[in-house]
């Protein structure tokens, strides 16, 4: 069943029909969250808010975009919130499949993820979704609700930032 069908068939209350898109997106939602937020744990549940809201608004979807960008938007602001109520600050930053990978490399990006750590809010949610999951600074303008001039400048200062503290960083 294509996905138009399955959105249209859920918004009307098919729960199988929701399990079907549910499944189809789960992963990409539940890689957003753990990259915003604080540990897996809170991750998982926040995944789940996620497709509490989806379920609950998916009647109100008319498609002005992509399902899926949809669904990210409400994942990013779902993570957002988290942060904002829990004061959470940190991010996962995934290995990538088929590199081997050593201690020292692991090591490494500990260190990088502590640093980014330390951002401000703000910077960091822009330089995670910039620099690590590959978006535009238009798009993450829309998703965050700021201008696009506002996301270069908020990620200008994490780079700097980041610059300046990995140069003083002793690499262990």
């Amino acid at each position: 069943m294509n996905e138009e069908r399955l959105i249209r068939k859920a918004a009307k209350g098919d729960k199988r029909a929701f399990k079907h898109l549910y499944h189809a997106h789960v992963d990409m939602v539940f890689r957003v969250c753990k990259r915003l937020l604080i540990c897996q744990d809170e991750a998982q549940e926040t995944t789940q808010e996620v497709f509490v809201k989806v379920w609950k608004q998916l009647p109100k979807f008319q498609g002005e975009s992509t399902f899926k960008t949809w669904v990210y938007r409400i994942a990013v602001n779902t993570s957002v919130d988290m942060l904002r109520k829990n004061k959470l600050k940190t991010v996962d930053i995934d290995e990538q499949q088929g590199l081997p990978i050593t201690e020292t490399d692991l090591g490494l990006v500990d260190e990088l993820c502590s640093l980014i750590e330390k951002l401000p809010e703000r910077s960091r949610i822009v330089f995670v979704l910039y620099a690590i999951e590959g978006h535009t600074h238009k798009e993450v303008a829309d998703l965050l609700g700021i201008t696009e001039g506002g996301s270069k400048s908020h990620f200008s200062r994490a780079r700097e930032q980041l610059q300046h503290w990995w140069g003083n960083y002793e690499v262990a």
